[in-house]
């Protein structure tokens, strides 16, 4: 069984999408995972909208969703309204349910009230509308209201690998050494030194970046490199420490910095 992965980023979500947009990835995998953005994307293939979130998707509607200026007066508010990101989900979308889909499909998203993780699948939750579904996963914290008692996945897990393992697995009956995995990040920060944040109003924001931005990849590329699972390929970008997920100038930096390795990526891809 193939499964495709792909990470949790904001903005970032652009390279996987420019590395999918030139592919039959519907019929190449057998089964598709995402968190956060990442989950708009693998959500698009198996719905027939595959061309519907692509770069050009990125370009319009990542001003529209993080637009204005960002509500920092009072330190528990989400920093944008939700309007443009649920008209770009409501477009894209439309009336499709999550029963609707093509192929085996899980999202991530996490249970504010109970504070574990949900993962989402026409198997458990078919009558959600499948826009609804990836509102809740792209419910990055501090960045958005949560929605219907959820919010972002990549609090728990910004690269699910070893969601999309257990799930196949436990749901679809796919053995552990069929399992092939091929995971799409949406670049990783170099580690920095030095002291974390000053104010005490600063650690909720800084400790959800750090997990969104930097548990992707190490505890959760170890614990899948440990499983005898057939293959793991992990695609991923080096992305400056100073970009930001919400940031559409830094997605369009990363454009032109990720070129060519987009290409190689594609080529791993259509090899896989």
């Amino acid at each position: 069984m193939k499964i495709l992965v792909l990470d949790g980023g904001g903005v970032f979500g652009n390279v996987q999408a420019t590395i999918l947009q030139r592919i039959d990835v519907l019929e190449k995998f057998d089964c598709f995972v995402g968190t956060s953005i990442g989950s708009a994307i693998v959500a698009a293939i198996v719905s027939g909208n595959h061309l519907k979130v692509d770069q050009q998707f990125f370009h319009t509607w990542m001003p529209v969703i993080f637009h204005g200026t960002p509500r920092t007066y009072w330190p528990f508010n989400s920093k944008y309204s939700d309007k443009g990101l649920n008209k770009a989900l409501m477009d894209t979308f439309r009336g499709t349910f999550l029963r609707d889909v093509q192929k085996p499909l899980f999202v991530t998203a996490a249970n504010v009230g109970s504070r574990t993780l949900k993962v989402f699948s026409p198997q458990t939750d078919n009558s959600w509308l499948l826009w609804e579904v990836i509102r809740a996963a792209t419910a990055a914290e501090t960045y958005f209201p949560s929605w219907k008692g959820y919010a972002d996945g990549g609090v728990f897990a910004n690269n699910p690998s070893m969601v999309a393992i257990a799930a196949a697995c436990r749901m679809l009956g796919a053995k552990l050494e069929d399992v092939e995995v091929l995971s799409i990040g949406t670049g990783q920060k170099p580690a920095r030194g030095g002291r974390g944040p000053v104010s005490i109003f600063g650690w909720g924001s800084w400790l959800i970046n750090a997990l969104l931005e930097g548990a992707s990849d190490a505890m959760h590329d170890y614990f899948v490199n440990s499983l005898p699972i057939k293959r793991y390929t992990r695609i991923q970008f080096a992305a400056h420490a100073d970009w930001k997920m919400d940031s559409v100038a830094d997605m369009m930096k990363s454009q032109r910095a990720w070129a060519q390795d987009v290409e190689k990526a594609r080529g791993v891809v259509k090899a896989f």
